[in-house]
């Protein structure tokens, strides 16, 4: 706290220094005014030479501004030129990537059809297509070897359940011979 109040006091005397040589000075700026006053002859000579520096620059600009308007237009025409060669290779990018794209996909689906092609020609479809239709024989095989099972193991849990014999017989009467068996298997495959 005594630190800012220091720096604080340190501040006000500067500021109360810097004041007085500040109305020192422009008091004797002033007095000097006074002393060496300007005379009309020469207020008229520096605007003589105030005005001579303008018509000197009017001048110099007549004879510049040709070359400044040749130098505009031809930033602006470099400008634009360069903004057209710009607009061109974004277009010419673009025309290329999409053309890259077409031969891309025209490679891909024609290398995919030669592949089919192949497999169509090496006999490759034709044996997946036997291999899916004999896969989805056993399926079924199994399916209905599922169902027979299970008929049967109902008719013998009928039977252990009932405590008769009436299942057994149920069972030679109904269960086929292994010859059926294996002649019913050929006729499905």
């Amino acid at each position: 706290m005594i630190k800012r109040v220091r720096l604080m006091q340190r501040r006000n005397d500067l500021h109360r220094r810097a004041s007085a040589k500040l109305a020192t000075n422009l008091g004797a700026l002033s007095d000097e005014m006074r002393a060496n006053a300007t005379t009309a002859e020469q207020e008229d000579a520096c605007r003589t030479m105030v005005i001579s520096w303008v018509q000197q620059y009017e001048s110099i600009m007549e004879t510049a501004q040709p070359a400044i308007d040749r130098r505009d237009s031809e930033v602006m025409e470099a400008a634009e030129d360069r903004e057209e060669e710009m607009m061109d290779a974004a277009e010419t990018m673009f025309d290329d990537w999409e053309h890259n794209d077409d031969v891309f996909e025209d490679k891909v689906m024609r290398a995919q059809q030669e592949m089919l092609d192949s497999f169509e020609e090496d006999g490759i479809t034709a044996d997946a297509e036997a291999l899916g239709e004999e896969i989805d024989a056993t399926l079924h095989q199994m399916e209905q070897g599922m169902f027979r099972l299970r008929q049967h193991s109902r008719a013998i849990r009928t039977t252990q359940l009932t405590g008769t014999h009436e299942g057994s017989e149920w069972l030679e009467e109904n269960w086929p011979s292994g010859e059926n068996i294996v002649r019913r298997n050929e006729m499905e495959t």
